[in-house]
């Protein structure tokens, strides 16, 4: 997976639309997946099936940032978390995408000492 911001690479929502997605952990585990599963999600549908989530300031930036490559399956979500996210997107969408891309390292100060 190439570097970049997800939610410049895909169509995007608003971080408050899909608010009742979080915390992702709250999800059956079926729902969502993170690291190499995610990836492997992601590579198995087409780019115009993936929605990003898209941050609204520096705070809700940063939290999506810290949080590793993760993915939603829309089509499996509970109707009464899909429903706000489905209404802010304007296309027909498979997976919601968050995070950070598992190719990006984070590196620390240590590294440099």
């Amino acid at each position: 997976m190439s570097q970049g911001n997800l939610h410049v690479r895909f169509d995007s929502v608003p971080y408050s639309a899909a608010r009742s997605v979080f915390p992702v952990e709250s999800l059956s585990p079926e729902v969502w997946a993170r690291h190499d599963t995610a990836a492997e999600w992601l590579e198995s549908v087409p780019a115009s099936d993936i929605l990003a989530v898209a941050p609204e300031s520096m705070a809700t930036g940063y939290k999506l940032a810290q949080m590793p490559l993760t993915v939603v399956s829309l089509d499996d979500l509970p109707v009464e978390s899909r429903t706000s996210v489905v209404e802010a997107a304007s296309g027909d969408y498979s997976l919601l995408v968050l995070g950070r891309a598992t190719d990006q390292v984070n590196h620390r100060l240590r590294e440099y000492v």
